[in-house]
Parts: structure tokens; C-alpha cells; sequence
């Protein structure tokens, strides 16, 4: 069956960009028996051994209206709804919506699994020196960095959703043949701090690489599941 694309160009490029900070927090989840659905770019529920669920969303300031929609309807469903990316790294002591429990600052993959633990579960978990419980978990929470990329999983793909990103710029291929496009990222980090740059707020200064092996089976992994042939590759910066 031929895949129909909706090529509707938009502020980025891109009919629908691949939500990869959700992916690698659905993929972490996942490994650890977690039940996660990740239907759109801004939002991933997840399920536990309880009744209630949780959803993390994602977003970048442009895409706040959406954002913000988004955390309604989870919020109206009985779910605890925790919002990260730039926007909420740069801007979350100005963010007072009540549709959002949580808001975490930082890289996602540690928090994700300290909050699935604490609310889904109902541990009590010690977390980079801090003891957390459902009684005790601050509004905003701030991550420390993940020292070691290459121990993430990689991010939870599938190639319904790789199937409907495509990119409008003037490139080989052109967007008639783009097949599953996707983004890799290959390291985190920048070692510069620029105004008009949003890195900083989540990763940090300072970079961290991946290795030239985890990097490859990433791109094995796209060619062989999903016959990928565009990618985005997000290099961040140049080595220390």
C-alpha cells in the first residue's frame, strides 16, 4: 500500500518533525516494563501496575499553543502531566498553567524513570541525593546530566510515524523521495552558551559524543527497520 504524505510545509521544514526527546524517554520506559503510547510530537502517556497514568510533553516555544492544548486534554483525562524540552528548560519560572503537575529541567531519560517509579508505582526513590515521594516531588524538577550517551537506548521509533516526516528544503532527495526521515543525534551539548540559543538550557555546556560504534548501529537500525534514506544529523558542536 503506497504511503500518502501530507506535505503541509511548516515554520520548520518539516510536515511533522520526529519528537526524538520522547522517543529516547519512551524507548528507556519501555525497557523497564513501562506501557508507553507515543501518538503525536508533543506527547507520550504512559502506564503502570496502577490505575492512574502520566504523560510527558514536549515542545519548542513557537509550538506552545499546541503544547499547551495538549497538557489540557491529558490533564482532563486524570493524568499527571510533566512537561520538558526548550521551552520549559528556558522558561520554567514563568510557566504557571495549572495543567502541568510537573516541569522538568534538563535531559529527560532519569527523570522519566524517577517519576514512572514514584507515581505509577508508588516508591519512594533516591534520586542524585534526594529522597522522592508522591507526597514530596517539587513542581519543577532539575536533572543532572547523563554522563555516559551511549548507555541510552536508542530512541523508540516505528515507521508509521517515520513514515509521515518530510523535509522541504532544497536537498538530495528531494521530498517526492524522502522515505522515513528521521533525526540522529551524535552527541549532547555545546561548549559555547549563545544568546540567541536555546542548548545550554537543556544540555549543559560542555559536550558529550557518542562513540563511532553506537552511532553506526543507530544508522544500521534505520536502514534495516524502516529502509530510512534522509537523515538529519545534529552534530551540536565541534570537540573540546
Amino acid at each position: 500500500m503506497t504511503k500518502i504524505h501530507q506535505k503541509n510545509k511548516s515554520y520548520h521544514g518539516w510536515s511533522s518533525p520526529e519528537p526524538i526527546g520522547l522517543e529516547y524517554i519512551h524507548a528507556t520506559l519501555s525497557m523497564a516494563g513501562f506501557n508507553c503510547f507515543l501518538d503525536n510530537q508533543y506527547e507520550l502517556e504512559v502506564q503502570g501496575s496502577c490505575q492512574e497514568g502520566m504523560t510527558f510533553i514536549s515542545g519548542m516555544t513557537c509550538e506552545w499553543p499546541e503544547v499547551l492544548e495538549t497538557a489540557k486534554v491529558a490533564k482532563g483525562k486524570g493524568y499527571r502531566t510533566i512537561l520538558g524540552g526548550y521551552h520549559a528548560c528556558g522558561n520554567s519560572k514563568d510557566i504557571s498553567e495549572d495543567c502541568f503537575d510537573h516541569i522538568v529541567v534538563g535531559e529527560g531519560e532519569e527523570v522519566a524513570m524517577m517519576l514512572a517509579k514514584v507515581l505509577l508505582q508508588g516508591e519512594t526513590v533516591e534520586f542524585y541525593g534526594q529522597v522522592y515521594n508522591r507526597e514530596n516531588l517539587p513542581r519543577v524538577i532539575h536533572a543532572p546530566r547523563i554522563k555516559d550517551i551511549n548507555s541510552l537506548p536508542f530512541p523508540a521509533r516505528s515507521e508509521e510515524r517515520l513514515g509521515t516526516y518530510i523535509l522541504f528544503d532544497l536537498m538530495w532527495p528531494p521530498n517526492s523521495m524522502q522515505k522515513n526521515t528521521s533525526i540522529v543525534l551524535t552527541s549532547r551539548g555545546c561548549k559555547h552558551s549563545c544568546d540567541f540559543c536555546a542548548s545550554s538550557t537543556v544540555w549543559g555546556q560542555g559536550v558529550r559524543f557518542r562513540n563511532t560504534e553506537n552511532i553506526i548501529a543507530e544508522l544500521k537500525e534505520l536502514k534495516d527497520r524502516f529502509d530510512t534514506n534522509t537523515l538529519i544529523i545534529d552534530r551540536k558542536s565541534t570537540r573540546l
